[in-house]
């Protein structure tokens, strides 16, 4: 099997149900009993392909494990692909985390493999691959881990992409943009008003229309996504002379 084969077939999907098919498909082929693939945008929220227990993922949403899931807030942080075996060794788990993980492995979620997106429009994103049986498992990473870092970096990029096809970016108004960019620029309200010529309650009223229409509470969160969406710009280049 030729990852190029597998990455190519994914590059094809159209929307996440055939994504899954594919990335699923060649998950059992490698010997892994499936796999799931999560994206975190910031206008978009989370997005899953997902196909773990029904029963498993009802209980997980309410108990609401997503908030302290080491393996997902592993995944959600960046940098290289891990084993859940090693995170959990690496990492000093709480009470409620080893009692999330003693019930995953109840439901014959006990050993995976995630790959990590290295956050570029995106802010998060991993593509899993799992087995109930630990053998199996690090036979089939042993045999196969270029081809899972292959096939799950393309999952997750297809992913990312089907994700941004959907969302709406909000338009901003001039002034909005200009008070956004000084601000992520570290510049005051009053600072702002300043170099425009307004006073700083009317700095205060664009930030607050930014705001609404990004979907946020305060000026950070909103400079913050404005950067993520490309709306502002502000680093400023300096000129050679």
């Amino acid at each position: 099997m030729l990852a190029a084969d597998i990455v190519e077939k994914i590059g094809r999907v159209s929307n996440t149900s055939e994504l899954h098919s594919v990335v699923d498909a060649f998950a059992h082929e490698v010997g892994m009993d499936g796999a799931y693939i999560i994206n975190f945008h910031p206008t978009a929220g989370l997005t899953s392909v997902d196909k773990r227990p029904t029963e498993w993922m009802e209980y997980y949403g309410k108990e609401g494990y997503i908030h302290f899931d080491p393996i997902a807030h592993r995944a959600f942080a960046g940098g290289s692909s891990f084993t859940w075996e090693d995170c959990i060794e690496r990492s000093h788990l709480s009470k409620d985390q080893k009692n999330l993980m003693a019930q995953a492995r109840d439901f014959g979620l006990k050993q995976g493999y995630n790959t990590v997106a290295n956050n570029r429009d995106y802010s998060a994103a991993t593509c899993c691959f799992y087995n109930k049986d630990f053998r199996d498992f690090r036979q089939s990473l042993r045999s196969n881990k270029r081809i899972l870092d292959a096939v799950g970096h393309a999952a997750q990029d297809k992913l990312a992409a089907l994700v941004t096809e959907t969302i709406s970016i909000p338009s901003l108004s001039p002034r909005e943009i200009q008070c956004l960019t000084e601000a992520a620029r570290g510049a005051t309200n009053e600072v702002i008003g300043s170099l425009y010529g307004i006073s700083k309650n009317t700095v205060e009223t664009h930030i607050k229309s930014a705001c609404r229409k990004l979907g946020v509470r305060t000026k950070i969160q909103a400079t913050s996504l404005a950067i993520q969406l490309k709306l502002i710009f502000p680093i400023k280049f300096s000129t050679m002379s």
